[in-house]
């Protein structure tokens, strides 16, 4: 509902974010702006972002129809940030269409890796390691109803507690620890210009 509201606005950023979430294929979008006169540094990677410009990251979707969304919301003179330029014809005017290049980011997929150690038991379900590795991707993508990881944004560990010990009244969790270079921390930020992806062979699970 506040997508949707804020689609009926023009030239904010919510309304931007909200325009290119409802492109079709697009699975998630962050956007934030440089209000200043200088370049600033934002998030955990310090991407830099252009003075007085738009970041937008997208994930899925199509280059041209988000480049339009973009360009039906941004107001002119903004200066955007970003790896992918798409031409936009403005066809409210007659033929020759003016031409617009419009910048926006498509963010590097990032692995996250997390290692889940459970206490050892016989009454464990035989397919335990496949049924963590399950609930923590079930968690991570938001299949089972959770807040999915999103760009820019933060995993924490304990995120995933509730849907491994849900497995069964037998599983009882140690520790769980997630990172991208190792799995080794309780919690890590993304940066904007990074998108989070996951894989079983990311995840350990440890029987102690």
């Amino acid at each position: 509902r506040q997508e949707s509201v804020a689609r009926n606005g023009n030239g904010s950023l919510p309304s931007v974010r909200a325009e290119v979430f409802a492109v079709d294929g697009v699975l998630d979008v962050f956007a934030y702006q440089n209000f200043t006169k200088n370049p600033l540094v934002y998030g955990a990677t310090n991407y830099e972002l252009k003075p007085n410009s738009i970041y937008v990251g997208v994930v899925g979707g199509s280059d041209q129809k988000i480049a339009e969304a973009i360009f039906r919301k941004l107001n002119a003179g903004c200066d955007m940030n970003g790896n992918t330029t798409v031409t936009i014809q403005d066809k409210e005017y007659t033929w020759p269409y003016p031409e617009y290049v419009y910048t926006y980011n498509r963010p590097t997929p990032t692995p996250v890796k997390f290692k889940v150690t459970i206490a050892n038991s016989a009454s464990l379900p035989a397919t335990i390691i496949q049924d963590a590795k399950n609930a923590v991707i079930a968690t991570f993508t938001g299949s089972n109803g959770a807040q999915r990881a999103r760009i820019g944004g933060k995993i924490f560990a304990s995120h995933y507690y509730a849907a491994v010990s849900q497995i069964s009244n037998t599983v009882s969790i140690l520790q769980i620890k997630v990172g991208i270079t190792l799995p080794n921390l309780d919690s890590f930020d993304l940066g904007i210009d990074q998108s989070p992806i996951i894989s079983s062979a990311d995840i350990e699970v440890e029987l102690v």
